[in-house]
């Protein structure tokens, strides 16, 4: 069932990741003119950065859920796998949650019709009804520990608390962000300026305008005659068969990062389905990653702490990767390279980190053809997964400190002759490298979830 999950959902992350990719594959920002949101003439979205940002976030979010979700199925085939009862309470809290759903969708009719009273009301009711669940959780929390059915008792028990407790800290943020969307509700603000944090749409003149530019945007036929470019999936079919929108005026360098990814993705898909078809198939017993990768500190045995640490790092990077775009997209060239190093010393803490896990797997007595704890196939898959990770990323901290230290010597902004700095003022390697950098994040979250949590 888990193969099957993950087959359902591959098709549905591709169908995400070409959607952004065409958001932002022709365009140049350092190139244009004007505000930083605007791209005129380029074909990206006319949507607000915060809605991109959104629905890059939900995407991870969900590759993240069906991932734990997966492993989930998969544990449960396990003859140690005891099924814990399910609190009454749980009822209750699912249909207090379906009513939060109801009243926010109401709020967000409310703010496409204009109607504030009804936004301000649907918030609040949003908002109580989601307090209500996440104290209902709590409830249903302390019942099971009262019965006894604790964190450490059983991998059911385990995945119940990882699950929920998960989910609630989602749902938490959440919460945050629609109380400071009902404090501006409060203070009087205007529909317009909270529409946007209620239905994830950007409704002023200036997008408007730039969305019936969008839509009305032309394409020369072979005729010369000037033919109006179809909207939804029929311009989807056009773009592609066509090619007048899909690689045209983009960069060999970003087009080739793109190809390199995606092949990249299929190498790591068949290492991972490998690795879950050994996992599954094998008759002798898995050895247990909370052991295996345990570090004592203190006198006191912590299951992943090292491997938490590590992630923390590695999705720390991201950030700071995307802010040296921001900043090479600005020309700011000194923060942009400042920016490019501390993602490479994320990357450098992380590669050195992996070593030390490495080192001290060695000396316990894993290789690749065998280990003290189970299953023989354990090390070949430990060491081919996480170094060919380790690798990509040793790789992309070589590639950082190039590039910053070119950036920071000003050689885009001069034409100097070498490595990427053929054209004045062109950016773009900096929003290549990040491209990379995000991928060999996102693969981590992958192999965190199958081969740590599992």
């Amino acid at each position: 069932m888990s193969i099957t999950i993950l087959f359902v959902l591959a098709p549905i992350g591709a169908i995400i990741a070409w959607w952004l990719s065409q958001q932002r594959l022709t365009a140049k920002p350092w190139l244009e003119v004007g505000a930083i949101d605007d791209f005129p003439g380029t074909g990206a979205s006319s949507l607000p950065a915060a809605t991109i940002g959104l629905g890059v976030f939900l995407a991870v979010v969900s590759s993240l859920f069906a991932l734990f979700i997966s492993a989930y199925f998969m544990r449960m085939q396990v003859a140690d796998w005891a099924q814990m009862p399910a609190p009454k309470v749980l009822w209750f809290n699912t249909g207090v949650l379906i009513l939060s759903s109801v009243a926010l969708q109401y709020a967000q009719v409310a703010a496409r019709r204009g109607r504030m009273e009804g936004v301000g009301d649907g918030l609040i009711a949003g908002g109580l009804f989601a307090f209500t669940f996440l104290v209902g959780q709590f409830f249903a929390w302390q019942q099971l520990n009262a019965a006894g059915y604790f964190l450490a008792t059983n991998p059911a028990n385990a995945f119940f608390y990882l699950l929920t407790g998960l989910h609630g800290l989602h749902l938490l943020g959440g919460l945050v962000a629609l109380v400071l969307t009902i404090d501006k509700v409060w203070r009087g603000f205007a529909l317009a300026q909270v529409r946007l944090s209620v239905i994830r749409r950007h409704l002023s003149p200036v997008a408007e305008l730039r969305r019936t530019k969008s839509m009305t945007d032309t394409v020369l036929a072979d005729t010369g005659a000037a033919a109006t470019r179809p909207s939804g999936w029929r311009g989807i079919a056009a773009d592609w068969s066509s090619d007048q929108r899909a690689f045209k005026n983009v960069s060999w360098g970003k087009a080739m990062m793109w190809i390199f990814l995606l092949s990249d993705t299929f190498i790591f898909s068949c290492f991972l389905l490998s690795y879950m078809t050994v996992r599954m198939s094998t008759t002798v017993p898995w050895p247990n990653p909370s052991e295996v990768f345990a570090l004592t500190i203190g006198g006191t045995t912590i299951p992943l702490i090292l491997i938490a640490i590590m992630t923390f790092i590695l999705i720390s990077s991201s950030g700071t990767m995307a802010m040296a775009v921001n900043f090479g997209y600005r020309h700011d060239r000194v923060k942009s390279a400042a920016l490019m190093l501390v993602t490479a010393a994320f990357g450098a803490t992380f590669v050195g980190m992996q070593g030390f896990e490495w080192t001290k797997l060695i000396m316990e007595g894993v290789r690749p053809w065998g280990n003290p704890w189970g299953a023989d196939q354990f090390g070949s898959s430990f060491f081919m997964i996480t170094g060919f990770h380790g690798t990509h990323v040793t790789i992309g901290v070589i590639f950082l400190i190039i590039i910053s230290r070119k950036v920071l010597r000003g050689d885009f902004d001069r034409e100097a002759r070498g490595f990427f700095t053929s054209r004045k003022g062109h950016y773009e390697i900096v929003e290549i490298m990040g491209l990379y950098w995000h991928f060999v994040d996102l693969v981590w979250v992958f192999i965190f979830a199958l081969f740590y949590l599992w």
